[in-house]
């Protein structure tokens, strides 16, 4: 049985988010001092901590076996996860239930039959990324086509992180800031090449999941994109119209972090 925790007294959580608000601050002044490397995996890092404060509150344990993911994968995953159920939050909607399939998979995933090389290797179902994408969510055709809209961008962007920790991604992208990889003669990979945007997008996935856990505010935007439509007039602009601006947008994000 799950122990009931009260937050509110929990020296635990809140040295946690402590340490997140820390790791946040940190990864900030290492991107402005030009450690874009360094920021990344502090970002991610701050990121893998706010997953730790929600595994006690949820109670988690993690999965054990040859298969199963490190601490960090783990605490990055209840993270992701966190979002996700977060945004859902927002629009006053109710998490999706997972069909056969989809829970087939996931229980396949955590049994500890495959390496984490082997699951990072394998792709995500495709019924999975649409069931991500707002497919099958109870109480969706209540909402309005503006909501809709900023839902299906926001959820997007929770996706990528979801995916990127579910699959370890996220793991590997923390160690590439920090370690140079050497293969034979060659370098493979080295934390000075980390671009700088890519630093900054771990920061704001971070913030998110930090404004979450230490606040519990859902109304705030996921992503950049929708914090930039939260911007515009309402009504919102066509998509097309929208589309264009977008591609403004990411020309002028280029050229200043080319």
């Amino acid at each position: 049985m799950t122990e009931t925790i009260d937050f509110s007294k929990d020296r635990r959580y809140f040295a946690i988010v402590a340490n997140v608000e820390r790791l946040v601050s940190d990864a900030h002044l290492l991107l402005e001092r030009g450690s874009a490397g360094t920021a990344l995996a502090t970002a991610i890092l701050a990121f893998e901590e706010a997953g730790k404060g929600e595994r006690l509150s949820l109670g988690w344990t993690k999965p054990r076996g040859r298969g199963s993911p490190s601490w960090h994968v783990f605490r990055q995953q209840v993270a992701a996860f966190s979002l996700f159920a977060s945004l859902f939050q927002k629009y006053g909607l109710s998490l999706p239930k997972l069909d056969a399939d989809i829970e087939r998979h996931f229980e396949e995933r955590c049994a500890g039959d495959k390496s984490f090389d082997e699951l990072l290797q394998e792709p995500i179902p495709e019924a999975i990324l649409l069931w991500f994408l707002g497919h099958r969510i109870p109480g969706y055709d209540h909402l309005s086509e503006e909501e809709r809209l900023v839902l299906g961008i926001e959820l997007r962007w929770v996706r990528k992180v979801f995916v990127a920790s579910a699959t370890g991604k996220a793991e590997v992208e923390r160690q590439g800031g920090l370690y140079v990889d050497v293969e034979e003669n060659e370098v493979t990979s080295d934390p000075a090449e980390t671009k700088k945007i890519r630093a900054a997008y771990w920061i704001s996935v971070a913030e998110r999941a930090l404004d979450i856990q230490r606040d519990g505010v859902f109304g705030k935007p996921y992503g950049q994109l929708a914090t930039y439509l939260e911007t515009l007039p309402k009504p919102l602009p066509s998509l097309e119209d929208l589309d264009e601006q977008i591609q403004q947008l990411k020309g002028d994000e280029n050229r200043f972090n080319g």
